[in-house]
């Protein structure tokens, strides 16, 4: 008889598990995508993604920049998809790439951004409380923090104001 009650009570927690998974399934791992963002590969290496009103690089700058100084120079010389206007992301601009999916892993949007290393990237964000700081974001985690202007190795993707119209 307690077996049978046992098999009774597992019987009843996995249909339970299966209702809760059909009522609440979980977001899909890989190239993860959210559906409610404005997306558009605009060409040249550029797209449009977000609900900020911003034109990313698809691409990561070719290799890491030996400082921030450089990763700054190069946003601001890029020509890229006949545009002249790119820059350096602010922190929270930059963190809204990030996302995060189940089990609490950082990705971003490979289907979008190609070559996208797990690192750290600068941001055009200050630290007002150090000179020669800035905010980075480390795409390996998600984690923003703040480095010194002379950090190598540090990834670079540019963006510019834009609009879908």
């Amino acid at each position: 008889m307690k077996i049978k009650n046992i098999l009774t009570a597992i019987f009843v927690m996995v249909i339970a598990v299966i209702v809760l998974m059909l009522l609440f399934p979980q977001e899909k791992t890989g190239n993860v995508t959210n559906e409610n963002l404005k997306v558009k590969d605009c060409g040249q290496g550029t797209i449009f993604y977000g609900e900020e009103n911003l034109c990313w690089q698809k691409s990561a700058k070719p290799e890491p920049a030996k400082n921030w100084q450089d990763a700054n120079d190069y946003c601001n010389n890029l020509e890229l998809g006949k545009k002249d206007d790119w820059r350096l992301p602010k922190v929270n601009e930059l963190k809204s790439l990030v996302i995060t999916v189940p089990p609490e892993q950082v990705t971003i949007d490979t289907a979008f951004f190609t070559d996208t290393q797990t690192d750290y990237y600068w941001t055009a964000t200050e630290y007002p409380k150090t000179k020669g700081t800035h905010w980075f974001v480390y795409f390996k985690t998600g984690y923003e923090g703040i480095s010194q202007d002379f950090k190598k190795d540090y990834e670079v993707r540019c963006v510019r104001d834009d609009s879908l119209a």
